[in-house]
């Protein structure tokens, strides 16, 4: 069996896998940012992850994955993940530098960090807030006329309002929300500033409310901005279902390695390719380029290329054959 100069030991695969990745991958995805920092919006989510071999840590301690994608208004989609020791704000403010616009993402402090942004926080984490501060009786069923469910209704009539306009020009859209989202948000955030309560998970959906009120209101900004993160929360889900496979990675070129796959793999499918065949194509194509010192040869390679072989693409479902998509 050819080992192209490497033993069957599988500590040299991994360091294979490394070394693939930071040679093949990186690049790629380095473009792949420059791209996502051109955008008017970016979405961001994070989770943990565990490394066995930090320097000066415990191999118990949390390591951290963000997530960084555009927003649903880009036609291109850019997913991409990013290894941290810890969740400090400083790891989003360098991986974002350059990004001047709007940015999605839970009410997590860290994202303060990032400069020249206006943030824009996650209504459907607000929304868990009050779901979760709505008593249950001993069936396990919701008591009706609760101070949580009337935070949800809040929350769901502006959902509700969005997805009339879902189909909208964003211009449209943001007229709408002038019009029709502005009385409930002051409905809403009257009806908090009003609450009395001593039930503690209520208390804490009511205080991230009227703590961030103003982030809250921003997607009154642009019609293109989405109310919720759901999508940066979809996309992490890979990690989260991998992790129960891998459970850790061993060094911390493992875990970045892992972050690029990641990359990779969400930002090709999101582009309609068969990412193991779109691995397949780079892995036999980028070796004959000199991509270092001309790194617009990388761009017919990338996950949007209009240049990719045919083999690259999904397969259309029996679906869309019949729909002749």
């Amino acid at each position: 069996m050819a080992t192209y100069g490497h033993s069957l030991d599988p500590l040299n695969y991994v360091k294979l896998g490394d070394t693939c990745a930071a040679s093949w991958l990186k690049p790629l995805c380095e473009r792949m940012r420059e791209k996502l920092l051109t955008y008017d919006i970016v979405m961001s989510d994070e989770t943990t992850i565990q490394c066995n071999k930090e320097e000066g840590r415990k191999a118990s301690s949390k390591s951290y994955l963000w997530l960084h994608r555009n927003g649903p208004c880009e036609n291109t989609p850019v997913i991409l993940f990013q290894y941290t020791r810890t969740r400090a704000g400083e790891n989003a403010r360098k991986f974002l530098d350059g990004f001047s616009g709007y940015h999605i993402s839970d009410a997590y402090a860290g994202y303060e960090k990032v400069e020249n942004i206006t943030r824009c926080l996650c209504l459907s984490h607000l929304r868990r807030y009050y779901i979760e501060a709505i008593p249950l009786n001993s069936s396990k069923k919701e008591i009706p006329g609760s101070a949580g469910a009337k935070g949800r209704a809040y929350c769901n009539k502006l959902f509700a309002l969005e997805k009339q306009w879902k189909h909208l020009p964003h211009e449209e859209r943001k007229q709408k929300r002038l019009e029709q989202s502005i009385p409930v948000l002051n409905a809403f955030f009257a009806w908090a500033e009003n609450v009395s309560t001593n039930q503690e998970p209520l208390k804490k959906a009511i205080k991230y409310t009227m703590n961030h009120r103003e982030y809250f209101t921003n997607f009154l900004l642009d019609g293109r901005i989405p109310i919720s993160n759901n999508m940066s929360e979809v996309s992490i889900k890979a990690v989260a279902v991998a992790r129960k496979n891998f459970l850790f990675s061993d060094t911390p070129q493992g875990a970045e390695a892992s972050a690029l796959v990641f990359s990779i793999i969400e930002t090709a499918t999101a582009n309609g390719l068969d990412p193991y065949e779109y691995l397949v194509h780079i892995f036999r194509s980028l070796p004959n380029l000199d991509f270092y010192n001309k790194p617009d040869s990388l761009d017919g390679h990338m996950p949007w290329s209009d240049t990719l072989p045919e083999f690259c693409y999904a397969k259309k479902t029996n679906k869309e054959a019949k729909e002749g998509k």
